[in-house]
């Protein structure tokens, strides 16, 4: 009975901690997770009581212990079933944290791992916004510099040099050169130089540039074959596996050019003016000679002093033509300027230049419209004329054609920079072309030095084309020329227009009507010859009879004889008669008929009597217009 007993306590309370667990499950866990479970478990419970009420009262005490064995037993495995209940759910809830806890870790770790992932996304975005921004820095870059080295106004060649070939050249190399993009490409740097160059241009370009550095002056050949120096500054780089040279060509041609102009100006205004300041010591002492000589001719002299003191007038009137070109070379010479009309100063020359240059020359005016006057002496202009005519028929052998032309010319300031005595302004052009025969460079280097000239020793003195020089410059003007072998001269000669305040109604007003100083009778077998001599003695106020020979002569002596004041005659006249024994008839009729004689240098030295002692006068051919003028002066004045 007793241990029946005790079973029926332990399976009552067991029954007893039934509720109470299933009230703890509850509380831990939730009815929506245990509540199924403790209701299975109530409703088991109950199972077994209704199961207990159900037996009969008054049955033996066996069957009432095997139901407390039963409450015992189920009782048991309810509390086993709730503890592994607990147990499963106590799991389940610590891997609900676990994952709880891992999904927060992860979500942080996401979280932080994504904003990473956003900050480096912006940092993507800003490297590549900035590398976008070199790109477009580096494109712009190179751009840049590309446009540089396009339209850089310095041409720029880049030579390779392992094969000599030209990589790459600008767009002024290219007008520099003349040659279009793939035709400078095909050359090498062999084809630009000069054959001879050929050897020092493969030295040089072996010669390292690591530095920029000038690689000197060098020929170079355009297209047109045209040769220039060019200065090359060069400097080398790295170019795939091999090098290349950058090389700056620059034109210095002009530079040159108006460097060797300056010095040949230089030199010129240097001889202008040591011929200038000799020629002046020069006159002082001719002049104290010259009336030396005069006051011993006035004193009584045997025959043999007398002709000692003509030679030595005669020697002193050379002399002073010498001077006179000097002057006139070194721009020393005695001015009155005044506003001159250039156009009616060839007009009056005209039929002047036209017997000076003969027939088988023609001559060709081409005057300007509305030239303006010029403000000039007249007289330098005129023998300044003659001189260009003079140089222009000795250029043409035979027949051509001489063309003077006039114009009014605007020079602008690019146009002056040719010339070192150049400048901007208005100016009245003279063109002289001839048809000659051209000028070499030998004879353009030293045009219009004194004493040069491509006349035979003895035939010239080389200063006609300095004193025109001389004359230009003195007049604030200058000269330019045009020329080339076998095809001709063309001189220009920029003369400075007279201001607005000068009138050359005023001018002409000024110059009274040409009065007859005397009569002349120009005996002369060479028609240039005497037209320079009738034109001299015309334009000073002179009468001129003119003849070709003794014969002439004598014809129109008949008719004139009283007329005539002076007798201007050629010593080796063609003919019987010579100049000598002509002046001896025309003397017989008229004793005080006063004479010159003319005759060449060589002529007159092998004469025997150049210049008698009868107060006759002596002057060299071919004429100097200031000694003709001064020796004719001399005896017709009173």
């Amino acid at each position: 009975m007793f241990g029946l007993g005790v079973f029926s306590l332990i399976a009552g309370a067991l029954q007893l901690v039934v509720p109470s667990y299933a009230l703890r499950l509850v509380r831990r866990f939730g009815t929506r997770q245990v509540g199924w479970f403790i209701v299975t478990v109530f409703a088991s419970l109950a199972l077994l009581h209704l199961t207990g009420l159900m037996k009969n009262p008054g049955a033996s005490p066996a069957p009432g212990a095997r139901l407390d064995l039963v409450y015992l037993i189920g009782s048991v495995l309810l509390v086993i079933g709730m503890g592994h209940v607990e147990t499963l759910f106590s799991e389940r809830q610590q891997a609900q944290w676990n994952e709880e806890s891992l999904r927060r870790t992860l979500q942080s770790r996401i979280q932080n791992e994504t904003a990473d992932l956003i900050a480096a996304k912006e940092e993507l975005l800003q490297e590549l916004a900035r590398r976008e921004e070199i790109a477009k820095a580096l494109n712009q870059s190179k751009a840049h510099y590309r446009f540089l080295f396009e339209e850089n106004p310095q041409p720029m060649l880049i030579l390779d040099l392992r094969s000599c070939r030209f990589l790459a050249v600008n767009q002024a190399g290219l007008r520099l050169y003349g040659f279009a993009v793939k035709e400078f490409l095909a050359l090498t740097g062999r084809d630009l130089v000069l054959p001879a160059d050929a050897a020092s241009f493969l030295q040089d370009a072996a010669k390292r540039c690591p530095g920029v550095e000038s690689r000197g002056v060098w020929k170079h050949c355009t297209k047109n074959g045209t040769l220039i120096d060019v200065e090359i500054t060069a400097v080398d780089f790295p170019h795939g596996d091999s090098s290349a040279r950058l090389m700056l060509a620059t034109d210095i041609t002009r530079r040159r050019r108006r460097e060797a102009q300056l010095q040949k100006a230089h030199k010129r205004e240097v001889i202008g003016q040591i011929a200038g300041g000799v020629a002046s010591h020069f006159n002082t002492l001719f002049t104290m000679i010259d009336a030396e000589a005069d006051a011993l001719m006035d004193r009584p002299q045997d025959l043999q002093s007398t002709e000692q003191l003509e030679h030595i007038h005669a020697a002193v009137t050379r002399a002073f033509s010498l001077t006179r070109q000097l002057l006139a070379a070194g721009g020393k010479q005695a001015m009155k300027p005044e506003p001159v009309d250039l156009n009616e100063v060839i007009r009056n020359m005209n039929q002047m230049l036209c017997r000076l240059l003969g027939d088988p020359i023609v001559l060709e005016n081409i005057y300007g419209f509305h030239t303006p006057p010029i403000l000039a002496d007249r007289p330098l202009i005129e023998r300044a004329i003659v001189q260009l005519v003079l140089n222009a028929r000795e250029a043409m052998t035979g027949s051509g054609t001489l063309t003077l032309r006039t114009a009014r010319v605007c020079v602008a300031e690019d146009e002056a920079a040719r010339e070192p005595q150049a400048r901007a302004g208005e100016f009245v052009r003279l063109d002289v072309r001839d048809t000659g025969c051209g000028m070499t460079p030998q004879v353009q280097e030293n045009l219009f030095e004194p004493f040069f000239s491509t006349r035979d020793p003895g035939k010239g003195r080389g200063l006609g084309l300095a004193s025109v020089y001389g004359i230009v410059s003195q007049h604030s003007g200058w000269i330019e020329f045009i020329t080339e072998p076998g095809a001709g001269t063309e001189f220009r000669v920029f003369l400075p227009c007279a201001p607005a305040s000068a009138s050359l109604d005023d001018a002409k007003s000024r110059s009274t009507a040409p009065t007859i100083k005397g009569t002349i009778l120009l005996v002369e077998a060479e028609d240039r010859v005497r037209a320079l001599a009738r034109f001299v003695l015309n334009h000073y106020g002179y009468r001129v009879i003119e003849a070709d020979s003794s014969a002439t002569a004598l014809v129109l002596w008949a008719g004139q004889a009283s007329m005539v004041d002076l007798l201007l005659t050629d010593l080796n006249l063609p003919g019987e008669v010579s100049g000598a024994q002509l002046a001896d008839q025309l003397r017989q009729a008229r004793p005080d008929l006063k004479v010159v004689y003319a005759a060449d240098e060589q002529s007159s030295a092998e004469s025997q009597d150049p210049a008698p002692s009868d107060g006759s006068k002596y002057i060299p051919k071919p004429y100097n217009p200031e000694d003709l003028l001064q020796t004719v002066q001399g005896l017709l004045s009173p």
